[in-house]
């Protein structure tokens, strides 16, 4: 299967892999190619974070010619946490926030509602 990674700095790296493999080894493929290490290393596909590293490739809903969005976690120094763990935080507590939320509609009237109003986005099936 072809699969094409896309960084945010916007490099592409094309590569045939086996449909059976898993993603941990992936992973690692991407780190020879990329030079990102393993353990900076977030993917994607679809919106949906890849987690499991012992998930093969087709397990975890990848198909062939599929692009992946490959991410590089930015630890802050003096801390444990990735500037992407805290980014997650202050997004899901905007999302609980009825009063945050209308000043941000105030700002940005384009910002999307949930689908479901009871449900905050991030607790709506996407993957």
């Amino acid at each position: 299967m072809n699969l094409t990674f896309v960084t945010e700095l916007g490099e592409t790296f094309s590569v045939e892999i086996d449909p059976q493999m898993e993603l941990e080894n992936v992973m690692a493929l991407l780190e020879a190619e990329s030079g990102i290490p393993i353990s900076e290393q977030s993917l994607s596909h679809e919106g949906c974070d890849l987690r499991d590293p012992k998930a093969t490739m087709r397990d975890s809903g990848v198909g062939d010619n599929s692009v992946l969005l490959l991410r590089r976690k930015v630890h802050v120094p003096g801390t444990s946490r990735s500037v992407e763990q805290d980014a997650e935080m202050m997004r899901l507590q905007l999302l609980g926030d009825p009063n945050l939320m209308n000043q941000l509609r105030q700002v940005r009237p384009s910002f999307p509602l949930p689908k479901h109003p009871s449900l905050p986005t991030f607790m709506q099936p996407k993957c």
